[in-house]
């Protein structure tokens, strides 16, 4: 069984969100799973030293542009948040909360949060929203609204936010950078990619799934490209 691909995204991202609804089926399709691994990009900004999109000359005139675009492409629902960047520290949070006994869920509340921002413009900042949002989600799976505010409050939880994707995203060992085109139908993408560590398979090979490749955002506040592409 191939390794899954790890798919690292920030709920402040509309690329992220734009990839959530495809990167699960795209890699099922070559028989890979994919674990999801929200980051902030917040933190990664200081050690890269870079701004938002957002912030920028023309690349945040760009965004606003492109995002709609890409969202037409796909037919995926689209709202511009009067929030955005959004903060996803309470979104990210409850994702790591859940995510080693129930990744399913996980990811559907993952998948909620993202429609809930992109889709219907709400800011999803506020711990109370997002309880809200997961209680509304998961409440008919046995995760209640109680739960999430008090998860949302236990310092191990907090702790885990701080410490797990900033380990993951350091491994640079399982990481390589990739010239691979994206699935993006821009092509001034901002993002570096990167691909799952190991090399693709030889072409024509039919014992092996296709080299999936993910892109790594590289900034916050709907920053650089996600998107995921075989090859």
């Amino acid at each position: 069984m191939p390794d899954p691909i790890d798919f690292y995204f920030d709920f402040a991202s509309p690329y992220g969100y734009f990839a959530s609804l495809r990167i699960d089926e795209l890699a099922a399709n070559h028989g890979r799973a994919v674990t999801w691994r929200p980051v902030l990009l917040g933190a990664i900004f200081k050690v890269t030293g870079m701004k938002p999109n957002l912030q920028q000359p023309l690349r945040g005139e760009y965004l606003t542009h492109d995002v709609g675009r890409i969202a037409r492409l796909i037919g995926a629902p689209f709202t511009f948040p009067d929030s955005a960047p959004v903060n996803g520290v309470a979104a990210s949070r409850v994702f790591y909360w859940l995510t080693d006994e129930h990744p399913e869920q996980a990811k559907l509340l993952a998948r909620a949060l993202y429609h809930a921002h992109f889709a219907e413009g709400r800011d999803i900042g506020p711990a109370e929203t997002v309880a809200e949002i997961a209680g509304r989600t998961l409440g008919s799976l046995g995760i209640d609204r109680a739960a999430v505010t008090a998860a949302l409050q236990d310092p191990m939880v907090k702790d885990r936010l701080r410490t797990k994707p900033t380990m993951r995203w350091s491994a640079a060992s399982s990481v390589r950078p990739s010239s691979s085109s994206t699935a993006s139908p821009s092509g001034a993408g901002t993002g570096s990619t990167w691909s799952t560590a190991g090399s693709p398979p030889a072409a024509g090979d039919p014992g092996k799934a296709p080299h999936l490749v993910a892109a790594a955002e590289n900034t916050d506040g709907w920053g650089g490209r996600t998107a995921i592409s075989v090859k």
